[in-house]
């Protein structure tokens, strides 16, 4: 009887372990299905070109680690770090970095190179093949390399026909005939300011229409100095003398210029341009900036006592443009008594029967003569110095109360 029950107790324990072994031999094989159903999901859902993952180890395989090298699989809605900047180069160790853009440079100008503004209109750019530019002066002959030359102007002299021209149009401007003085004020309104110089000789003309018509026509060209020199056109600006001008880095010559042509060098091939057909020649440079001054004078400012010195220092062929308004109370005759920028010759004259008393006026230095300035008023520098600004008035009145005061504006376009 034991011995049955003995048997009994074995054959059931049997039966446990059985089971039990196949239970974990289905587990097995379900979680192997498992692991291999989402080892497939992943591949599906990785790139065409990503290497596939390591096969799984299955029910008695060798477990095997990772690479070292392995990245963990991200996770849904994480990003694994980028640290490609951390790992050093495969081949040679070392952090590699993209090779920066090289700068672009503007390319120096050429000292040779110079540009041509021809009487047709025309523009040619190109390299003169001399080297020195002689010019005959009242001091003796002169020998100027061409690299030290910024510009040349041909003169009337050496544009005989266009000089004849001018002085018969000159001329016909107090002529008896009206059509002929209409012409001849036409044509020199063409040439525009290049031929200021020339009519600023007949200003105080003893030919009463002559000089009207001159006033009229330099009146004419202050509006496009000023129009030209707020658009950058003043760079080429042509203006004619007599004799030839040519200006170096260091200082201007007045003179005859001796070759009456000249061998140049362009894109069209060599050319050779007479003296007679150039405009101007002048080398491009790099643009000064303008120069604005907004400041007010009051009437403690005696143009003989206490002239205003601005913080403006202009170099000779500065163009200068300035404007003025406000008022003066002239109390010593009376509170309605006032008078602005132009000055008023009711209460006599700063300078005789030139400038009114109240005037605005200014100069370039200390030992210059003052010069109307009034509302508006524009002009070059004939030589460097501070500009100076004051009072039209005479010390008689220093003593006396002049409420008020001129508010100015001032422009200097650097000559270039």
């Amino acid at each position: 009887m034991k011995r049955v029950f003995r048997m009994t107790q074995l054959d059931g324990l049997s039966l446990s372990l059985a089971a039990a072994v196949l239970l974990g031999c289905w587990q097995a094989v379900t979680l192997h299905a498992q692991v291999a159903e989402l080892q497939v999901i992943q591949v599906q859902a990785a790139p065409a070109d990503a290497p596939l993952p390591p096969p799984l180890a299955g029910p008695g395989d060798p477990v095997v680690g990772p690479p070292t090298d392995a990245v963990p699989a991200e996770t849904p809605g994480e990003h694994a770090p980028d640290n490609s900047a951390e790992k050093p180069s495969s081949e040679n160790n070392q952090e590699t970095e993209p090779e920066p853009m090289p700068a672009i440079m503007t390319p120096p100008q050429d000292p040779d190179v110079i540009k041509l503004s021809l009487m047709d209109g025309s523009i040619l750019t190109g390299k003169l093949a001399l080297k020195e530019l002689i010019v005959e002066t009242q001091y003796g002959q002169l020998n100027v390399p061409v690299t030290n030359i910024r510009s040349f102007t041909p003169g009337l002299s050496s544009h005989p026909a266009l000089g004849k021209q001018v002085a018969t149009w000159i001329a016909d401007l107090g002529s008896a005939n009206f059509n002929d003085r209409e012409k001849a004020q036409k044509g020199l309104s063409k040439l525009g300011p290049s031929i200021r110089q020339e009519l600023e000789k007949y200003q105080a003309d003893s030919d009463t229409e002559r000089k009207n018509r001159v006033l009229a026509l330099l009146s004419e060209f202050d509006e496009l100095a000023e129009a030209d020199a707020m658009l950058g056109a003043q760079d080429a600006a042509w203006n004619v003398q007599q004799r030839d001008v040519i200006e170096t880095v260091d200082f201007t010559i007045v003179g005859k210029i001796v070759p009456q042509s000249f061998a140049v060098t362009s894109q069209y091939g060599n050319l050779t341009i007479q003296l007679s057909d150039i405009r101007k020649a002048h080398r491009e440079q790099v643009r000064k900036e303008d120069i604005r001054q907004n400041l007010s004078i009051d009437a403690s400012h005696f143009a003989l006592k206490n002239p205003l010195s601005t913080p403006i220092k202009l170099e000779r062929g500065d163009q200068v443009f300035i404007t003025a308004e406000g008022t003066l109370h002239m109390q010593p005759w009376g509170n309605g008594a006032s008078s602005n920028p132009d000055g008023n010759q009711n209460y006599g004259w700063f300078m005789g029967n030139q400038i009114p008393m109240a005037a605005l006026v200014g100069r370039v230095g200390n030992s210059d003569q003052f010069v109307k300035f009034g509302s508006k008023h524009n002009f070059t520098a004939e030589k460097a110095g501070v500009l100076q600004l004051a009072i039209g008035m005479q010390n008689d009145y220093q003593e006396s109360q002049f409420p008020g005061k001129y508010n100015v504006k001032i422009r200097v376009v650097k000559k270039q």
